[in-house]
Parts: structure tokens; sequence; C-alpha cells
């Protein structure tokens, strides 16, 4: 009998040893499946923050490694998903936080925009930054008011490394004074197969009051030149910038811009080369100096192109009535720049 209580004493012992285990080592939480969108990844890779259908915000600890896949269940890397991707999640979940067995991706957008985050004041210029992969890596962004109007549409090339994958992609967009406070930004691919609207991003904005000036920039017209060409034509265009005491340099960048998609459907062009940036702009005694990147003269050919690029910048600088005469020059030589 003696033998019998020791026996079952230990079995106990035992049995209470395990429940203590069980109760400080066990995992806490519900076991969930959640799906929602991404909002942001940590520098570390270590946590991710989603949004699921119902508006709560959920922290993924990513510490323990979890599996990720892509949408056709492949073994992806964790820096595969990106802000903006609708993923589904397995794991435990405790308050605010998940820690994920795995993450499946169940949609990746072609196109995404990180900033400005929806609900932004935004300013003049405004910057938008994304990633795309999208054919030919040639995508649009387009900005309306409230009333839906068109203040301005540019295209804008992704910078991918190869077919299919993500480019990162940034442009300024400046526009008119737009109609009430609200505002949309759509970034979008135009099918190459319809020629309609695909992969569309629609991030809502706010128009914030900041001091803005009128300036204008010349480019040439295909739409108002007569029969007998002329090569130094130019067509004044006005723009709405932020107030500056540099008026002369924001409207030369302007005219770097180039037309946005209406301005070009209007017939206007410009003769400048993508990419050309302003190195320095000096105006002294009624005389602009103006020195550009080699950008402006690489691939120019012709004494019609030559003459037109001279035209559209010295009638840019012109409309100020500080500037009577214009210096143009490339990495700072005057000499042999421009040449037909």
């Amino acid at each position: 009998m003696k033998k019998q209580i020791i026996v079952i004493g230990a079995i106990a012992c035992v049995a209470i040893g395990l429940l203590i285990v069980w109760t400080v080592y066990r995992p806490s939480g519900t076991v969930s499946a959640v799906e929602g969108k991404t909002l942001s990844i940590g520098a570390d890779a270590n946590s991710m923050l989603i949004k699921d259908g119902n508006g709560r915000e959920i922290v993924l600890d990513l510490s323990k490694k979890p599996d990720f896949f892509d949408e056709s269940l492949n073994k992806v890397d964790a820096r595969y998903i990106r802000p903006g991707f609708l993923v589904r999640v397995e794991g435990r979940e405790t308050g605010n936080t998940i820690i994920p067995e795995n993450v499946h991706v169940v949609q990746s957008p072609n196109i995404i925009v990180f900033a400005p985050k929806a609900g932004t004041e935004v300013g003049v210029p405004l910057r938008v930054e994304g990633e795309a992969r999208v054919f030919e890596n040639q995508l649009n962004v387009r900005l309306k008011d409230a009333d839906g109007t068109i203040l301005t549409e540019r295209g804008v090339t992704a910078q991918s490394p190869d077919i299919g994958l993500y480019g990162p992609f940034a442009l300024e967009l400046t526009y008119p004074e737009p109609e009430g406070t609200e505002g949309t930004i759509e970034a979008f691919d135009y099918s190459a197969k319809d020629g309609s609207e695909i992969d569309k991003v629609i991030i809502p904005v706010t128009f914030g009051e900041v001091p803005t000036m009128t300036v204008k920039v010349f480019w040439g017209n295909s739409k108002k030149e007569s029969e007998l060409f002329d090569c130094t034509a130019t067509y004044p265009v006005e723009r709405r910038v932020l107030e500056t005491d540099a008026p002369a340099r924001a409207a030369l960048e302007e005219l770097l811009r180039g037309p946005d998609r209406e301005e070009s459907e209007d017939g206007y062009f410009s003769s400048i080369n993508i990419g050309v940036g302003i190195q320095s702009l000096a105006i002294v005694d009624g005389t602009a100096r103006v020195d550009f990147s080699k950008a402006l003269e690489e691939q120019v050919r012709g004494s019609c192109r030559v003459a037109a690029i001279r035209s559209q910048i010295i009638e840019t600088l012109k409309q100020f009535p500080t500037v009577k005469d214009v210096l143009i020059s490339i990495d700072g030589r005057t000499e042999d720049i421009l040449q037909p």
C-alpha cells in the first residue's frame, strides 16, 4: 500500500510539473488567419504593419522568420513584400500583434505609390514617388481637383532592373489653381492593347494654401506653325510655381520639364532633351549667364533643332525685364556648343 502511495505521489508530481511547464511556456494568443493590405515594413524586415478589411491596424512580428509565399505559392524572401500588397497571414494573435507562421501574397499591384500618403496636404510642386512593373517601364501620373478636372498629367519611366521587376519612379508636378481643397492623384498605365487605363492607383490628397506666382515658358507648336516653317518660332504657356526670389530659374526649370499631356495634345513641343540640368544661372548687367549639363547637346543634330533650343531658352529668360541678353554655356563652355 505504501508503495502504491509513493507511485501515485510521483505521478502527481510529474503531472503538476508538466502543468507548470505548459503554463509558463505554452504559446500565448489565439490562432488566427487575417487578410490585410501592407502599410509599411520595418527597416530591418523584422516587423510589418497591415490594415485588415475592418480598418484595424495589425503589427506582424517577423522575428521568428515565417515563410513567405507569392501569389503562385512560390517561396520568396521577405523583401519581396511591398507597401500596398494584399497578404493573408496565419499565426498566433495577441491584441493587435500577430506572430505569423506564414505570409501569403494575395495580390501585388503593378503600380505602388509611396508618397504622398493618402490624405496628405500637398503644395507646388507636388512630388510623387513609387515603384512600378509595367510595359516598357512607362506609366502616367495624373492630378485632378475636387470637380474632377485634370490639372496635369505626365508620363514617367520606372527604373526597373529587368522585365517584370519593380523599378522606382519619381516626378514633380506643377499645376494650375485647383477648384476646391480636395483632389486625387492617379498613377496608371495605358494598355498597349486598346489604350484603356489599367493598374490604376488613386491617392486622395488635400491642396494646401501656398504662395505661388505665374511664369511663362516658350515652346514650339506644330498646330500654330504656318506653311513657312520657322525653327525659332516659340509660343508662351503659363505655369504656376512656388513664389520665389529667383523667377528666372523657376521658369527655366518649368521649360526643362517639357509639355504635359494636354499641352502636347494642343501641339506644344520642346526641342530640349529630357534630363537636362541647370548648373548655374546669374543675371548681371542685363545679361543672363546660364550653364547647363552636358545632356543639353547630346544627340542634337541639325541647324533647325539647334536654333529651336536656343530660341526656347532665350525667349523664356527674356520675359523678365532684367534680361536683355542671354549667354548659354555647357559645363562652363561657350565655344563649340550646340553645333548643327
